[in-house]
């Protein structure tokens, strides 16, 4: 998670240096130290009610780019044509290549994945849940939340569409001596200021909304590992600090601090990535794979013991952190779409706008970018450092089970772990155990939220 939060807090930044003057380096220590210091004196109060502000901003933004993307694209038949054309929109390609970047396949399982770990083990998601005071009210609380948040991702990923049709004739980063730009990162924020420069107040409220989206995960993170390490690692081994709730919150704030640093220091060794998606979705792929596959474990039998699920959960990091950490560092880059560069303006002017008509026929310049001169021959990279990142979390989860499996069956297949509330594992839960389970359940909400009240 803090390598996760150091990718994310650069995205932003990355971003912001695309349309001002403002350094990468300082920027990261700014905007990294403002949002540990209202995380850490807020607490999870701050972090909610932030995060409310920002969801709407993000909105915004996103309303504001799509009415403008779609209004310099000319129409919605111009962006399907032009991605149609480009081949942009191969959604369903059902070869089954590990290789290959984006399949059909890879993003099923790829989603799939996210979710199991996003929504069931995520510690940023169930920390959120048990800040309500009871378990109904949080399952209706996530119930609700699959409108905005599928919207919200829907929206993102259909603005690229968008872009691609604004710049099909001229790539901006083919054309970084007029852009300046270096990185697709940078390209929401380049069309950003290009189209809203002329509105007082427009360009500086949906750059807001771009660190909105940023800074909320950031804070969400920061709050979660502070409180993960106090419950977790301190509170059992200092049962003073466990019955001192002053002492406690001291230290869960002072963490948060020490995390933000670690963060912010972090986030300089990113400088110099090809891919903040990639990287984001790596360090957090190799990890959520194996962590989810032990959930669901603990759920589905009841033959696993502590150092089987050990052996397993540790295998599985091995594995996912050598393929994907391997994928990154062996220099292996797989060939982008050939983008086109020949209306491409010979000086970059924000008054000025490119007149992009559609062709009778569309004609593709194999064109070198930042990330084409890096490309390696294929035949010198190892051949699983070449499997798409979309894959790592499958691998990590199928991984995950068939090594804690095979230490189960060395270990003994005959044993069976009791645990205190089995009546709720879906492995022994029967028609006659139904009614015990609901009535276990029922227990457990009482009691969370007597003790939410106590706290």
């Amino acid at each position: 998670m803090v390598l996760y939060m150091s990718s994310v807090l650069y995205a932003p930044v990355l971003a912001l240096n695309a349309v001002t003057d403002l350094s990468i380096e300082l920027s990261i220590i700014v905007f990294g130290a403002i949002c540990t210091f209202y995380c850490a004196m807020g607490g999870l109060k701050a972090v909610l009610w932030s995060d409310v502000f920002q969801f709407i901003l993000m909105f915004i933004a996103i309303m504001a780019l799509y009415i403008a993307g779609i209004r310099e694209a000319g129409s919605l038949e111009n962006i399907y044509d032009r991605a149609y054309n480009g081949n942009r929109l191969n959604m369903f390609d059902f070869r089954v290549d590990l290789t290959t970047r984006y399949t059909f396949w890879n993003c099923l399982f790829q989603g799939i994945m996210y979710g199991f770990g996003c929504y069931g083990t995520s510690q940023i998601e169930v920390q959120r849940l048990l800040s309500l005071s009871n378990v109904k009210r949080a399952k209706s609380t996530l119930l609700i939340s699959i409108l905005p948040v599928t919207g919200l991702y829907l929206l993102c990923n259909l603005y690229g569409l968008i872009l691609y049709s604004v710049y099909h004739l001229c790539d901006p980063i083919s054309n970084k001596k007029v852009t300046g730009l270096t990185k697709y990162d940078q390209l929401v924020p380049y069309f950003l200021v290009s189209k809203f420069h002329s509105i007082p107040g427009l360009t500086g409220l949906c750059m807001a909304g771009i660190f909105s989206g940023s800074l909320s995960t950031v804070s969400s993170a920061l709050n979660s590992v502070a409180t993960v390490t106090v419950v977790d690692f301190i509170h059992p081994l200092f049962s003073s600090i466990r019955s001192n709730e002053t002492k406690s919150v001291f230290i869960a704030k002072t963490l948060s601090f020490c995390y933000g640093f670690i963060c912010i220091c972090l986030a300089f060794a990113l400088l110099h990535t090809s891919s903040i998606k990639q990287v984001a979705n790596l360090v957090n792929s190799t990890v959520d794979g194996p962590v989810a596959a032990i959930f669901t474990l603990g759920i589905l039998t009841t033959k696993c013991s502590g150092k089987n699920v050990l052996f397993g959960l540790l295998a599985g990091v091995a594995v996912t952190s050598w393929i994907g950490y391997g994928t990154l560092f062996s220099g292996y880059v797989q060939a982008s779409l050939p983008m086109n560069i020949s209306k491409c303006a010979t000086s970059f002017n924000f008054i000025d706008t490119v007149s992009y008509t559609t062709p009778t026929y569309l004609v593709f310049e194999n064109v070198s970018s930042s990330t084409s001169s890096t490309l390696v021959s294929q035949s010198d990279i190892f051949i699983l450092y070449k499997v798409s990142y979309y894959w790592i979390r499958p691998i990590g989860f199928i991984t995950t089970i068939f090594f804690t499996f095979f230490a189960v069956c060395i270990t003994g297949w005959k044993a069976k772990i009791s645990l205190v509330d089995s009546t709720c594992s879906s492995s022994v839960r029967g028609r006659n155990k139904t009614t015990e389970c609901k009535d276990f359940v029922e227990l457990k909400e009482s009691s969370s939220e007597r003790q939410f009240n106590e706290i």
